[in-house]
């Protein structure tokens, strides 16, 4: 696995010096938050990451999909609490002592260990 990090401080482009793909999303990633018209660049890809980035044009069925997707639910919580079972004995029947490598090795993203992480720690308290 592979991450690339870029500290959109310093993308310091205009929009008449963005020329590669690259450039393009970036230049989006750092004005989306603050920009109302963002370019597409001619880019149906980046035309539809616009649409979905600027709420005003969001439809309200999109807002209520996205805010269910945000909260947890009772099954989820169940799920996220059994995985952490699953990992202790796949680590235990291949002897790791740690739980979290196990859960990297079942193609879990960082984000969602961590999310796990937090989630049960919540739970623990």
């Amino acid at each position: 696995m592979k991450y690339i990090l870029y500290d959109l401080t310093r993308f310091n482009k205009t929009l008449d010096s963005v020329r590669t793909t690259e450039d393009r999303w970036l230049y989006l990633l750092k004005h989306a938050g603050g920009a109302n018209d963002l370019p597409d660049f001619g880019d149906d890809v980046i035309s539809q990451a616009i649409k979905r980035i600027l709420v005003e044009n969001a439809s309200d069925k999109l807002i209520k999909e996205q805010a269910r997707d945000m909260v947890f639910t009772e099954e989820e919580l169940d799920y996220l609490a059994s995985l952490k079972v699953r990992a202790r004995r796949e680590g235990e029947s291949k002897g790791h002592s740690d739980a979290i490598a196990v859960l990297q090795g079942m193609d879990l993203s960082p984000e969602q260990i961590s999310e796990f992480k937090e989630k049960l720690a919540a739970l623990s308290k």
